[in-house]
């Protein structure tokens, strides 16, 4: 019901050295302990975000491949939601269900220190959400 990922660091020692990131899998756990249902949180903002972001998080962890891992990545207050891995090849991927400030910002920070990855926004922009969720996350890559 709930698990943890592992910050990106570049390298697996360093980012065994950070706290994870905790993400619920199971949607239903995350709505009870919100106290809302599902036509209520789609009209607040906030609420609907993380029922979002958990819905992507989920998706990518419970895909079970051997080819790619799954992080997150934080520097200071820079942070992406999630980062697909396999050798050299990395997505960092933002997912936004509304405003869409800074997240270019965060992705060029991240694409620029890791110059073999590529960004991508799940939600407003880049790539719908009921498309993603109906990809491999290996597609993404």
């Amino acid at each position: 019901m709930l698990t943890g990922i592992e910050k990106f660091a570049g390298d697996q020692a360093r980012s065994r050295a950070f706290s994870p990131k905790f993400l619920a899998l199971n949607l239903a756990v995350v709505s009870a302990k919100l106290g809302t249902n599902f036509y209520t949180a789609m009209n607040e903002r906030e609420v609907w975000g993380r029922l979002v972001e958990s819905a992507i998080g989920a998706h990518l962890h419970n895909y079970k491949s051997s080819k790619v891992a799954l992080h997150y990545w934080r520097e200071r207050v820079e942070e992406v939601d999630f980062v697909l891995s396999h050798g050299a090849k990395l997505t960092a991927i933002e997912v936004k269900s509304g405003r869409n400030r800074g997240v270019r910002a965060r992705l060029k920070k991240f694409t620029h220190l890791y110059e073999t990855s590529k960004p991508l926004i799940v939600g407003t922009d880049d790539v719908p959400i009921e498309g993603f969720l109906l990809a491999a996350p290996d597609d993404w890559l």
